[in-house]
């Protein structure tokens, strides 16, 4: 008689069967799961991205912002200076570059002032002038810019803050010494004594 299989053979097959098919699935699970973690992180790392993208289009967006407001003073202060010097040359000699008596002269007609006014000595103490009777470019934009004045009509109303200026007990002490020695240089004389110093 052939032998029969023992009975408990064929569910073992079906617990092995089923037990493979536990593990299939679980492996799929775990692979899915994982995919889905990666596309999570791949998310992610987009949108920190992004973030990082925005974040720097900003500082970007900030420093260019800067930059343009610190350009404007910068192409004020240019332009102010170019208008200082198309005065300057107005009155300049051209082939010395320099205002000379007779620019200082049509300088102070076109204040309505004599040139023996003592203003434009205050003027020249502005400028920081060394030489009486002339006025070098540099001293020009020295004295321009500190009273504010690109034009004639400026430089007319800031007369009298000049004034005012000068006479403080502080700047006075600095202006007499050096109005004493503005006066004995060169030969042109533009100021009398006792205008200057009464």
């Amino acid at each position: 008689e052939a032998p029969t299989a023992p009975p408990f053979l064929p569910q073992t097959r079906t617990l092995n069967r089923d037990s493979r098919e536990d593990e299939t699935r679980e492996d799929n699970s775990a692979t899915a799961r994982r995919g889905e973690v990666g596309t999570r992180e791949r998310k992610r790392g987009r949108r920190d991205e992004k973030a990082r993208g925005r974040a720097t289009m900003r500082r970007s967006s900030k420093k260019s912002s800067s930059s343009s407001a610190a350009a404007v003073p910068t192409k004020a202060v240019s332009k102010e200076i170019e208008r200082i010097d198309q005065l300057f040359y107005t009155y300049a000699d051209g082939s010395s570059s320099m205002i000379d008596p007779e620019g200082i002269e049509t300088l102070c007609s076109h204040l309505e002032v004599p040139h023996t006014d003592v203003r434009i000595l205050m003027l020249a103490w502005k400028m920081g002038c060394e030489k009486q009777g002339y006025f070098t470019l540099d001293e020009w934009r020295t004295g321009m810019k500190a009273l504010r004045a690109d034009s004639i009509s400026k430089l007319k109303k800031a007369f009298p803050e000049l004034v005012q200026e000068v006479t403080r007990s502080s700047n006075f002490q600095d202006f007499y010494p050096y109005a004493f020695r503005y006066c004995l240089t060169g030969s042109h004389t533009c100021y009398s004594y006792d205008t200057v110093f009464l």
